[in-house]
């Protein structure tokens, strides 16, 4: 136990428990409902089963075998073996990472210094969800990539099989792609200026992995899908989803990024035949993570091996370190303090508020998703369709389904820009709300406590509040000036502090 190791250990655990302590991600309910309904009936959905405004149009469920994945997981051990198998899959991928810095000449604490910068830009992104499999796959492919144009992997036949995951569980796969045809164009542009042997290997497996991805329920169509998803005109996730907008450079996480930037503007790229191939990956990548949030962490996954690479060539102390040495005293020491460190943080997880945030039961943490307002409006059967608020419709998903459908979820790209625009309205008290309501005929709304469009409605006689909980207020249609009152043999509205999640 060096105190090189030590750091290591130290690190990745802090990455292994980045996700234990991740609130529930929104779109989590849906993916698990989405999950249920494949493995009942056998077959990827292809049109909407869940909403009552885009009903059985079209819907590319793309990310289907992590759905189903997810679902058995969380059938066989509850929501917290989803959570640290997702734990797991985000920390191979930062150790994929770490192998990758180490083999390009990068010492231990260089190398865990990049990984912890890497890993800390991806913390938004965090949480049971496909992504982090993009995460680990794109580390696979930039590993394997890297690699091979330094002389030091042959073969890449791991990339197809990869692939051939990928393209079934996130949309994101087209990254792989796109990271491999800037390594084949790099490498094809050295070839012709400098000479030497033609990257043939390298597009053969390049046409492999293009058809390993035609391998999926949408065959080849699916190809175009991410691509059509980022050239769509009017793309309302662009609009309302915050990890699809520009990076706040008043944040820290992005200063954090602006920090690595600066550092490369400074550093250059390589010089020789590697300098086309990094800038045109810098580039590329960099630019991707300018226009959406969403990106900084694939980009910082392709900048870390991009700065050790730079710094190497040019500082003695970036290279590989002497063995380390320690007297036995030292070495009982650093045990002493990774036990101590690990006694500490049991301690401190032990901690009642600690522990309620922490996903290590069977359920997930419902947060601030709108239990009491869901059960007083299943309670008292009250009347449908409902109107709801976009972040908590996966969540109604998963606990209405099938016996109600939401008006709005976190699949903004099969809603379009029409759907979209209309929620926008109503939720925005836009011109043109109340007509949005009376289209679909709305007679229950569900929506954050005190908001704009809850106190409007407030003081609108054809609406009428009917419960007000923590985070939720739920308004109720007037029939004919009649007000809503609970059913005659029934108890009266009541609180509901707490729904467990079916």
């Amino acid at each position: 136990m060096t105190h090189r190791r030590l750091v290591l250990v130290v690190l990745f655990v802090a990455i292994f428990s980045f996700d234990l302590a991740r609130p529930t991600d929104i779109d989590f309910w849906w993916h698990l409902r989405t999950g249920e309904l494949i493995a009942h009936t056998g077959a990827v959905p292809a049109t909407d089963p869940f909403s009552y405004t885009a009903a059985g149009q079209p819907w590319v469920a793309h990310e289907w075998l992590w759905e189903l994945a997810t679902f058995s997981l969380y059938q066989q051990g509850g929501y917290v073996v989803a959570v640290l198998v997702s734990a797991l899959i985000v920390t191979l991928g930062y150790a994929i990472l770490y192998h990758l810095l180490r083999r390009l000449g990068a010492n231990e604490i260089l190398s865990a210094a990049l990984v912890l910068w890497a890993a800390a830009l991806t913390l938004p992104n965090l949480g049971v969800r496909p992504r982090e499999l993009t995460h680990l796959f794109f580390a696979v492919f930039l590993n394997r990539l890297l690699l091979h144009r330094e002389g030091r992997a042959r073969h890449l036949w791991t990339l197809p099989i990869v692939m051939l995951l990928w393209v079934n569980t996130h949309g994101a796969f087209l990254l792989g792609l796109l990271l491999l045809a800037l390594v084949v164009l790099g490498e094809i542009a050295n070839w012709l200026r400098f000479g030497g042997r033609p990257p043939r290997h390298l597009c053969l497996v390049g046409v492999a992995t293009v058809a390993a991805a035609t391998v999926n329920p949408q065959g080849p169509w699916m190809l175009a899908y991410p691509i059509g998803y980022y050239l769509q005109e009017e793309n309302p996730s662009f609009t309302i989803v915050t990890e699809f907008q520009s990076p706040n450079f008043h944040e820290p996480m992005s200063l954090l990024f602006a920090a690595a930037l600066l550092l490369f503007m400074v550093l250059g790229v390589r010089r020789g035949r590697k300098a086309f191939g990094d800038g045109l990956l810098a580039t590329v990548f960099t630019l991707q993570a300018l226009v959406s949030t969403r990106q900084i962490s694939v980009a910082a996954l392709v900048l870390a091996p991009l700065l050790a690479s730079a710094l190497c060539e040019r500082f003695e102390w970036a290279r590989e370190l002497p063995p380390s040495r320690l007297p036995r005293a030292f070495v009982k020491l650093n045990w002493l303090i990774l036990a101590s460190l690990l006694i500490a943080g049991g301690m401190y997880v032990r901690r009642p508020q600690v522990r309620e945030a922490l996903q290590l039961g069977q359920e997930p943490r419902i947060g601030l998703m709108p239990a009491a307002g869901a059960g007083f409006i299943e309670d008292n059967d009250l009347p449908g369709p409902v109107f709801n608020q976009q972040a908590w419709g996966g969540y109604l998903i998963h606990r209405w389904y099938p016996a109600r459908r939401v008006f709005i979820d976190g699949r903004i790209d099969m809603y379009g820009p029409e759907i979209v625009s209309e929620y926008v309205r109503v939720a925005n008290i836009q011109p043109g709300w109340s007509e949005v309501l009376d289209k679909y005929e709305v007679r229950t709304v569900l929506i954050p406590r005190d908001s704009p469009l809850s106190i409007l409605l407030g003081t609108d006689h054809r609406w009428q509040r009917v419960f007000q909980g923590e985070v939720e207020d739920v308004f109720v249609r007037s029939n004919d000036g009649d007000h809503w009152s609970p059913p005659a043999q029934g108890r009266p509205p009541r609180r509901i502090e707490s729904v467990q999640s079916r």
